[in-house]
């Protein structure tokens, strides 16, 4: 009875060898391997990114890395399997995710000096305070701009940086009507 035990996992180790081996042999089925590998990073990473881009970023690379290897043992497994396709598109929205997350701080700086810019036209302007609390909202809006494009995605961000980009004809106008009053 014990060596019965006994036979049962060395058969499924026997039957399970050759399984292995045509995987190693298959691209196809190899790259698919890969890809679902690398698609637990993705997963993880999209897990991630709303609280911590780091983690999330680290994990999107190494979903890459997998993503590569994948192409280059069968560059057609995107064409050919719509599973993998489909999941692939998704990794990118991911991606777009990550980088969302880590331009937003840098937004809602930007954001805040144009806020401050504002201010410093109320009541007397100080029109140099806020020509260069804008300068500093343009530069940091260009860097998040740079870091992704998708911030613009967020309606509410969209709306307040176009509010902000019409903030340098306020100030030209108080500009204009400071030199008026000081002409008479």
């Amino acid at each position: 009875m014990k060596y019965w035990m006994l036979a049962l996992p060395v058969a499924v180790l026997a039957f399970s060898n050759p399984a292995q081996a045509e995987v190693k042999n298959d691209p196809k089925l190899l790259s698919d391997q890969l890809f679902r590998t690398g698609l637990t990073y993705c997963n993880a990473a999209s897990k991630k990114s709303r609280t911590d881009t780091v983690g999330a970023r680290e994990n999107f690379k190494e979903y890459l890395s997998h993503l590569e290897r994948a192409k280059t043992i069968y560059p057609e497994i995107f064409r050919e399997n719509a599973f993998v396709s489909r999941e692939a598109k998704r990794c990118e929205l991911v991606q777009d995710n990550i980088a969302r997350a880590e331009a937003m701080p840098i937004v809602e700086e930007s954001l805040a000096f144009c806020s401050e810019a504002k201010t410093a036209l109320k009541g007397t302007p100080d029109i140099a305070g806020a020509q260069a609390n804008l300068a500093q909202y343009h530069e940091l809006k260009d860097k998040a701009l740079a870091t992704t494009p998708t911030v613009l995605r967020v309606g509410s961000v969209a709306v307040q940086m176009r509010v902000c980009d019409r903030l340098e004809e306020k100030i030209s106008l108080a500009q204009n009507q400071r030199n008026q009053a000081e002409k008479l």
